[in-house]
């Protein structure tokens, strides 16, 4: 299995080709990402805000219409991250979950941790003891979906 950090490297080393690279002044955003067989490495960069989570959504799900398997996002070059780009992730979710991809989000920056945190995203996810690779817990709700409960001791309410 390749580590999280290792991830990163494997991208840079085959020059991943752009997906999309927009928004306005300091709102800007780029998606780079690579199909290797069943895993897709994608790398976002900049802004993941009201501005630029549009398009960095729309790339990435128009990558995944033809993979099955994992989906790896590192979020390390995340400089900035509102609500919008935290809900623009949780509908990646969504949408790996549709198509039977496994999501995994690697080595978040402070700022999308800190809206997860804010928010209450991370919450849905599992997180690995250093922090580096987040899976979601359970299943995303809707129509004719269902969370997996929480245990009372996750959730630290004792017990």
């Amino acid at each position: 299995m390749v580590q999280s950090g290792q991830h990163r490297a494997v991208v840079a080393e085959s020059e991943p080709r752009r997906l999309w690279s927009g928004g306005v002044g300091p709102a800007h955003g780029e998606v780079r990402a690579e199909p290797r067989g069943d895993v897709v490495a994608a790398v976002i960069e900049g802004s993941l805000c009201l501005v630029t989570s549009a398009g960095v959504v729309t790339a990435i799900e128009d990558l995944l219409d033809d993979v099955d398997g994992q989906l790896i996002i590192d979020l390390s070059d995340v400089s900035f991250c509102d609500a919008h780009g935290a809900r623009s992730l949780m509908g990646l979710r969504q949408h790996c979950e549709d198509h039977d991809v496994e999501l995994v989000l690697t080595d978040p920056s402070a700022p999308v941790v800190r809206i997860f945190d804010r928010t209450r995203i991370s919450q849905s996810f599992d997180v690995d003891d250093e922090g580096k690779r987040w899976r979601p817990r359970g299943t995303v709700a809707g129509p004719g979906r269902r969370v997996e409960p929480r245990r009372r001791e996750e959730r630290g309410e004792g017990g």
